[in-house]
């Protein structure tokens, strides 16, 4: 049952991407232009809310629940309870920020693209 709520999602997920990267391809094609696509984007990057900084949150959240995953994996395959001494041990999440300029535009594909370079 869980398997196929996950492939439910990775579909969900699939095109959602594949919509993002459209919708990316014609931004950057209408970029220059277009004043309120640049400036669009400028208040983005101020706020903190560009597409480059959400595909890196993705990238992120999808790495911690990996970590996750594993983490309980583990001990559920040995048959091991999961006791509050496990629970004080979890593996923490954080947010590392990138700035602009130790970035390069990554792949739209929020999911699976690989993390900025720090």
């Amino acid at each position: 049952m869980q398997e196929d709520v996950a492939c439910l999602v990775k579909s969900v997920i699939e095109r959602f991407d594949r919509q993002l990267a459209r919708q990316q391809t014609l931004v950057e094609r209408l970029r220059c232009p277009s004043t309120a696509i640049l400036t669009q984007e400028g208040l983005s990057d101020i706020a903190g809310t560009s597409s480059l900084r959400y595909r890196c949150f993705v990238s992120q959240v999808d790495a911690y629940v990996d970590e996750l995953k594993a983490f309980f994996e583990a001990r559920l395959l040995r048959g091991a309870r999961v006791t509050s001494a496990d629970i004080a041990v979890l593996p923490a999440s954080s947010f590392h920020r990138r700035s602009a300029r130790s970035t390069k535009h990554q792949g739209t594909n929020v999911h699976a693209s690989p993390m900025p370079s720090a």
